[in-house]
């Protein structure tokens, strides 16, 4: 996949800051797709989240495709490939510790949360 990720300096102290050395980065679209999925119906939403997984988590499974970005390698789902059509940046949203995605043509989710996965939790 041609495209890169980016945080600008003030997301990626925020993702710094909360991921440990055993967590890999995933982006994941809360599709009801997925391991992690948290949705069970179809939804006209898009909603996305950051998952930091502990890496002796088998999460390549489902999200099979690496993706280059200023910090780690970010892993999304092959059904979720279609969404990465442009390079991909992360802004913190104003007066939150959320962060915003978005490309060039424009946002794609105003409020994206980063979340923790032990191995106990799957």
């Amino acid at each position: 996949m041609d495209i890169k990720i980016t945080f600008d300096s003030e997301a990626a102290e925020i993702l710094k800051n909360k991921k440990a050395a055993n967590e890999a980065i995933l982006l994941d679209l809360d599709d009801g797709v997925g391991m992690f999925s948290k949705v069970g119906q179809c939804s006209l939403d898009t909603s996305f989240r950051i998952l930091l997984v502990e890496k002796d988590i088998d999460f390549k499974s489902d999200y099979s495709v690496e993706i280059d970005s200023n910090i780690d390698p970010i892993y999304i789902k092959a059904s979720s490939d279609y969404i990465f059509t442009e390079n991909i940046t992360f802004r913190v949203r104003p007066n939150s510790q959320t962060l915003q995605m978005s490309s060039s043509a424009g946002l794609i989710d105003g409020t994206v949360n980063v979340e923790h996965i032990k191995k106990e939790e799957v």
